[in-house]
């Protein structure tokens, strides 16, 4: 039976109540936050998943929102840095707290500072690469004999990179009309799951080790962030423990990366 005495609000009077609560107590401020997520809809708004991570645990995440007129903050943020707004880039922003009776809370967020990210992303790399030092793995793989004639070749890449097929048509073309044998162990070389890919593609190179004389990571072009995959310190551990010289191929002449370093000799 509905109590006469008690006074009700309806679900949208609440939350306009809130609404109007949040409006008065916030403000803009920085924010560091990793994106976990980030998508673009038809109108143009860009809406993103924020996270907190500790240990590799999530300890806070929110919804947030980059609307139409704002996307310049995108562009600028790509322009400053080569790198795409994307998934697993850690960011620092101005951000203020919104709700909407119907779309609920977010983070609207005005302006993102490229150099940070930059910044975050550098100290990642030499974090790592002290890691490998540490552990005795950043010279591992050059302490193993080059063979003084390389002919039997694996070769980690994607068969559909331009970098791949370039490899294969220089060593075809040789002036001095040496004949190779290669072998391609194919990963993904961008993306999400490249990691992992690239790792097992080592592990199965592992398995065949006595079939070749050296193995030659490649990869093309790209941005910091497409490049990022490579300062990956399981990857870069499987590199150096590999029982056969590795070389890399990566990116352009400005582009170095952990495998690089761990690498036996590294090639652009």
């Amino acid at each position: 039976m509905l109590k006469t005495d008690v006074i009700y609000q309806t679900l949208s009077q609440y939350l306009t109540e809130i609404k109007e609560l949040i409006q008065e107590v916030s403000d803009y401020q920085w924010i560091i936050a990793e994106i976990a997520k980030i998508d673009c809809d038809k109108n143009g708004h860009y809406w993103i998943e924020l996270v907190e991570k500790k240990d590799n645990e999530i300890i806070a995440q929110c919804g947030a929102v980059i609307w139409r007129g704002n996307v310049e903050t995108i562009s600028n943020f790509y322009l400053k840095t080569g790198i795409e707004i994307q998934k697993g880039i850690k960011i620092l922003f101005i951000g203020k707290a919104t709700f909407h009776e119907k779309y609920g809370f977010k983070l609207n967020i005005l302006q993102i500072d490229p150099s940070f990210t930059i910044g975050e992303m550098a100290l990642k790399k030499k974090e790592t690469i002290e890691r490998l030092t540490k552990e005795g793995l950043i010279d591992k793989n050059k302490f193993i004999k080059i063979p003084l004639i390389i002919q039997k070749i694996a070769i980690v890449s994607s068969k559909s990179a331009a970098g791949y097929e370039d490899f294969l048509k220089i060593l075809k073309e040789n002036k001095y009309g040496f004949k190779f044998y290669t072998k391609l162990f194919d990963a993904f070389v961008q993306g999400e799951t490249a990691v992992n890919s690239l790792i097992n593609a080592f592990q199965r190179c592992s398995l065949e080790f006595k079939d070749f004389d050296a193995i030659i990571l490649i990869r093309g072009g790209g941005s910091v962030a497409d490049l990022a995959i490579f300062n990956d310190y399981e990857l870069a551990k499987t590199m150096a423990l590999m029982p056969i010289p590795v070389f890399t191929g990566i990116g352009h002449t400005r582009d170095e990366t952990v495998a690089d370093y761990v690498a036996s000799m590294s090639f652009k």
